[in-house]
Parts: structure tokens; C-alpha cells; sequence
């Protein structure tokens, strides 16, 4: 990898651990002082907004970095492509948040209030540039202003949430965070591109492939907020909260892992734009081992630690959330596998229209699994229908990689990970003796993930050699400078 990659894969691994390093300190708190019911009703109330979010993003998150990642390098066509695709993308959010607002006012019937405050989120898409700096692979600046923001929400949630009445302050640190974390990107914008009055008529161009890239998206959404609207309808919001804290821990490790994708994706659209299908395969080769080792071994010592983890960290009557973090370990590695196709194969080939009919089709066997099993199974029905859709979309994508890329043929030198993990599982489950709960998770923690990496290394040794030749040559040169 270039040295710029490799920089902003480890500014966004960094990101991501400060990101999943910020709700082991807030989760415990907010869980305790406002109670299964609230967690739900704020989960709740975020699922719904998610969805007009998603549609004023138009998706133009992977449209735009591809777009700017292929001009670049001209700066007159940059900013020409820059500021017809930012016009087209701020009129149509625009739109959809007025629509939001309307429907706070005379569909929303209960927590009104918490709404309205939700609507933030929305009105933060209206000014996302987020896809200009990732589409340049300028990750720093982003990273920075989203870390120290994220620091600040920390704090204002420690200091103003106190009790259960306080849940529209909670909403309100967060939802104004996202609104702010997307708006103070436009400042040093002018150092990158120059934004220009442009005709609508030229702006137009553009619409097609965000809709095309818009279709995925809401499937995405719809399956990934779908669990907490149908549990509400069809059960409670008590049910809300339990399934939103079990997802949590998982939700933050899919992140981290996900990470190496967000750089991915504007390196590889480059490469190919440039016809170097060779780098573009040895990338590929190499995220696929990658992934698979930090994957697997979140998923299994996610998985190992559940019963211990969650009520040692949401309190007590969080008994339900151990299956879903259970449960929704198992999705991890597909998850990560959809992401890695995804970025260094579909989108950057133009398969648009295929990737949104896999993502539909994942949305509408999570709906049916859902629909059958929420009544009778509750959470356990929720998770089951998000491990058969991550699988489905998992599959379909590499299958679909398969022919160009021979992923079957790469993936063999990764199963070894999984019989790694299962020792891992299987060593955690020797240590259930210690009496402590907190000494029994750190001891569980450091063991597991000690095992994990020892066998890892000698694996990768006998498999995979350059691997570890390359990271120990990274490492020595750091410890040089």
C-alpha cells in the first residue's frame, strides 16, 4: 500500500476506536439513568429519522467520493463537478427535511417533542461534504473536527443528563452533534475546491446515478433500522431498547472494521479510472486477509464475552441484549466480506443497478423473517432476520466478485481464522470460574485476544508470510523515525 493509504486507514482506525472507546464510557450511564423504555424511544425516534436522512442523502456519499477521486486531479473539472453535484444534492435535501418537519407536525402523535429535536440529523444532510474529502482522501481533516466534537458530546452528556425526564437533552446533545459535525466541514473548504453558480440544467447530469446508488441505501436503511420499527410496532419500546444495546457493541466493531472500506473505495475508483488492474487485485487479495482476521476475532470475542459483557455493562434487566449481541456476532465477518466487495469491486466497476437489487433483496428477507418471527420471538426473531440477511447480501456479492477477482480461491487462506476463533471461544469459557465480573471480563479480554493474535501470527507464518514481512517491516520503520 502507499504511504497515503496506509495514513488514512490508520486515522480512520483511529477514528473508529475513539468512537467505540466514547459509548463504553457513555452506554453504561445512559443505560442505567434512562432505562430500557427511553434507550428504545430515542432508538425509535433516530430509526425513523434515519430514513429521511437517507433519502436527502441521495446517495451521494459513494457517488460523490467516486466522482471527485476521478477529477481530481484537474481542478477546473473538480470544482465544476463539486458544485453541480453539491446544488442538485442541497435542493433535494432541502426538500426532504421540509417534508420531515411536516410530519413531525401532523403524523408524529406521541414524543413530539424528541422529534422535532431529531430533525437536526436531517437538516445536517442538507450541508454533508463529507464525500469531497473522502473522494480527495483528505481523511484527516475530517477525522479531527469529528474527534474532538465527539469528545465534547461525551462531556455535555455527563453533565446535563441526569434522570429519565431528561431524554429530549440526550436527543439533543446527539442529534445537534451530527448537525454540526456535517455544517463546520465547510470551513477551509476554499483551500480544496471553489463552489460555483452552476445551471440546473447542467446539475441534472448527475441525477440517474444518485438514484441509481439512492436505491441500495434505503435498502441498507431499511434493514438496518427495520429490526427497531417493527419491534416497536409489533412488541415494545422496551424491546427497542434491549435489541439497540445488544447491536450497540456490535455496531462499533463493524465500524472499525468497515474502515479500511471508506479508504478503499476512492483509491480503487482512481486505480480504475487509470486502468491498473493489477494494483487493484493485490489490494483486493490483501483486504480480504485482512478483514478476515479482524473480523473473525471480533465476532468470536464478541460472541465468548456477551453473558459477561452485558450486565456488567447496561446494569441489571439487560438480560435479552446477551442474545442479540450473540446473535449479531455471527453477522460480523459477512458484513465486512459485503463491504470489501462492495467498495473494491461493484461500486468502482459501475455495477450500481446490481448492488441495489442485492441490497433490496436483503431488505425484503429481513422484512418477512421479521414480520413472522418478531410476534412469537421478540428480539431473538429481530436478530435472527439481520444473520439471514447479511448472509444473502454477503454471498451474492462475492459470488458476483468471483469471476474477476476468484474470491472463493483467496477466502480458503482465511478460514483458518474461524478454527482459531472457536479456541478462542473455547478458552474464554475456562475462565467462567472467576468469581469478579469485572475481573473475570478483563481477564477474558486480554486471554482471548492474546490467544487470538499468537495463533494468528503462527498461521499467517505457514499461510501467508509476506503479510506478516510487511507489517513488521511497517512497524521497524516506525519505531526507527
Amino acid at each position: 500500500m502507499k504511504t497515503s493509504l496506509k495514513k488514512n486507514f490508520i486515522l480512520q482506525v483511529l477514528y473508529q476506536i475513539l468512537i467505540i472507546i466514547t459509548p463504553l464510557f457513555t452506554a453504561p450511564y445512559i443505560s442505567r439513568v434512562l432505562g430500557p423504555e427511553n434507550v428504545g424511544i430515542n432508538s425509535y425516534s433516530y430509526a425513523v429519522t434515519s430514513y429521511f436522512a437517507i433519502v436527502a442523502a441521495l446517495g451521494i456519499e459513494n457517488y460523490g467520493s467516486r466522482l471527485i477521486a476521478k477529477t481530481k486531479d484537474n481542478r477546473e473539472e473538480l470544482n465544476k463537478q463539486f458544485s453541480q453535484l453539491f446544488t442538485i444534492h442541497f435542493l433535494f435535501a432541502a426538500i426532504v427535511y421540509i417534508i420531515f418537519l411536516l410530519y413531525c407536525v401532523f403524523v408524529v402523535k406521541e414524543n413530539k417533542l424528541v422529534f422535532f429535536i431529531q430533525s437536526f440529523v436531517v437538516l445536517g444532510v442538507v450541508f454533508d461534504i463529507n464525500w469531497l474529502y473522502f473522494g480527495l482522501e483528505e481523511f484527516k481533516k475530517v477525522i479531527t473536527k469529528n474527534s474532538i466534537l465527539k469528545l465534547l458530546n461525551v462531556a455535555l452528556v455527563f453533565l446535563l443528563v441526569r434522570d429519565k425526564a431528561d431524554l429530549p437533552i440526550y436527543v439533543g446533545i446527539i442529534a445537534i452533534g451530527i448537525f454540526v459535525n456535517y455544517a463546520i466541514l465547510w470551513v477551509g473548504t476554499q483551500k480544496y475546491v471553489k463552489l460555483q453558480r452552476v445551471n440546473i440544467k447542467d446539475c441534472l447530469v448527475h441525477i440517474k446515478p444518485l438514484f441509481v446508488l439512492f436505491l441500495p441505501a434505503i435498502a441498507v436503511m431499511l434493514y438496518k433500522y427495520m429490526d427497531k420499527i417493527m419491534l416497536m410496532n409489533l412488541k415494545d419500546s422496551s424491546s427497542v431498547g434491549f435489541y439497540d444495546s445488544g447491536e450497540k457493541i456490535i455496531v462499533l466493531c463493524l465500524g472499525l472494521i468497515n474502515a479500511l472500506g471508506v479508504v478503499m473505495l476512492p483509491r480503487v475508483s482512481n486505480l480504475k479510472a487509470q486502468g491498473d488492474e493489477e494494483s487493484i487485485n493485490r489490494y483486493f487479495d490483501k483486504s480480504l486477509f485482512v478483514i478476515g482476521f479482524i473480523s473473525i476475532g471480533c465476532a468470536c470475542g464478541a460472541f465468548g464475552v456477551a453473558s459477561d459483557f452485558v450486565p456488567l455493562f447496561f446494569g441489571k434487566g439487560y438480560d435479552p441484549s446477551i442474545t442479540v449481541m450473540k446473535g449479531l456476532a455471527i453477522t460480523l465477518p459477512f458484513s465486512a466480506y459485503a463491504n470489501v466487495a462492495k467498495t473494491q469491486y461493484v461500486l468502482p466497476n459501475g455495477k450500481d443497478t446490481f448492488f441495489a437489487r442485492t441490497l433490496i433483496g436483503g431488505a425484503l428477507i429481513n422484512f418477512v423473517i421479521n414480520f413472522l418471527l418478531i410476534p412469537k420471538c421478540g428480539v431473538l426473531g429481530a436478530t435472527i432476520g439481520t444473520i439471514c440477511t447479511e448472509v444473502f447480501v454477503c454471498v451474492v456479492q462475492l459470488v458476483a466478485a468471483n469471476k474477476d477477482m476468484h474470491t472463493f480461491k483467496k477466502l480458503v487462506k482465511v478460514s483458518g481464522f474461524l478454527g482459531i476463533g472457536i479456541i478462542m471461544i473455547l478458552t474464554l469459557s475456562l475462565l467462567d470460574g472467576i468469581s469478579s465480573d469485572f475481573l473475570r471480563i478483563v481477564v477474558k479480554v486480554f486471554s482471548g485476544g492474546l490467544t487470538y493474535l499468537i495463533l494468528s501470527v503462527l498461521y499467517c507464518w505457514f499461510v501467508n508470510k509476506q503479510i506478516l514481512v510487511e507489517i513488521s517491516g511497517t512497524l521497524m520503520k516506525k519505531l526507527r523515525k
